[in-house]
């Protein structure tokens, strides 16, 4: 009997065990796993695509710095301004 007294009063003040007041992951909790799992799957398919064009790019030869020269350029000439 003292057992039960003091397994009742550790469990809550339903005094039921934790099993039967569970009652689920509400919608909200759900929606942001979905958002959180979404998100990760996106970032990391983004990693990857940027790192598979980097490779790419990096074969060819092609440098990022030099890419971003030339569009420094460009956007500092006169006539490709947007006005």
């Amino acid at each position: 009997m003292a057992a039960e007294t003091s397994t009742s009063a550790a469990a809550g003040s339903g005094g039921g065990s934790w099993v039967e007041s569970y009652t689920g992951m509400s919608t909200d909790n759900i929606k942001g796993l979905v958002l959180a799992l979404s998100s990760s799957v996106f970032i990391g398919t983004s990693f990857i695509v940027k790192k598979k064009g980097l490779r790419k790019a990096g074969a060819s030869g092609v440098r990022a710095g030099d890419l971003i020269a030339l569009l420094t350029i460009e956007a500092s000439l006169p006539c490709l301004s947007i006005s």
